[in-house]
């Protein structure tokens, strides 16, 4: 999805269905919420998906295997 790193700026509310998308480089004073913008869908996905992953990857995943268990 080449979306710059720099280029938005997502905000998800916990355990709230709602957020904030904005497109900083078209409107840089955060006035256009593109959260329930049709078209940002599949942006906001990605966004919200990038976000999961790079929290996911503060842990270690890998569980132990513990013998007997």
């Amino acid at each position: 999805m080449g979306a710059g790193q720099d280029r938005y700026k997502l905000t998800v509310y916990y355990n709230r269905d709602y957020g904030e998308l904005f497109d900083l480089q078209e409107d840089p004073a955060e006035v256009n919420n593109l959260w329930q913008d049709p078209a940002s869908q599949e942006l906001k996905q990605h966004l919200i998906l990038k976000t999961l992953f790079a929290e996911m990857g503060k842990e270690e995943l890998p569980m132990p295997r513990i013998w007997g268990a």
